[in-house]
């Protein structure tokens, strides 16, 4: 396969000034580089297609691909996980709207309970608990794939651009 690509890219790029980045809410020391000065970027072999990605507010997300290749799984993954918890948030919702329309109102002593009653609504809270622990552990679980593939997509760029790079120097230029 052949790609184009530049065999020497030069970069010039002049940062604003630092009350440009305080007014934004951005700390100084935390910044990457000095506001206000010139830095010049030398790259080689640089594929044509990734030229984009040198400048620096670049944001990079994935291809309709890489998304499409996340949530196919994703969806499957949580097909099973919604046919095993089903029962449990029927048994939920069942014993809500049957508890409802028995409430006392709150002067007639709606905070006394019998030890039936509390033994019933502590196997309810524990059925309530557990289906969000299933349903939280899930969601984090493609939460942190997600995050793990957009990682190994910025780092798979970040090689293919940087290893080529030859340095980055800060400029001072003079009128």
């Amino acid at each position: 396969m052949t790609i184009d690509a530049f065999e020497r890219v030069a970069l010039l790029m002049k940062y604003k000034n630092a009350d440009y980045f305080e007014a934004k809410g951005m700390k100084l020391d935390k910044l990457k580089f000095i506001p206000g000065k010139f830095y010049v970027a030398l790259y080689k072999n640089v594929p044509k297609s990734d030229l984009e990605f040198l400048f620096p507010n670049v944001k990079i997300s994935m291809t309709l691909k890489d998304r499409i290749m996340f949530i196919v799984p994703a969806v499957g993954a949580a097909i099973p996980i919604i046919l095993k918890v089903l029962p449990q948030l029927l048994l939920i919702i069942g014993v809500i709207l049957l508890w409802l329309p028995n409430v006392d109102p709150p002067q007639s002593g709606l905070l006394q309970a019998s030890e039936e009653d509390a033994e019933n609504l502590t196997r309810l809270l524990l059925t309530i608990v557990s289906t969000l622990v299933v349903l939280g552990g899930f969601a984090f679980k493609q939460y942190s794939t997600y995050q793990n593939k957009q990682l190994k997509f910025q780092k798979s760029v970040s090689d293919t651009l940087f290893s080529g790079i030859l340095r980055v120097i800060p400029v001072s230029l003079v009128h």
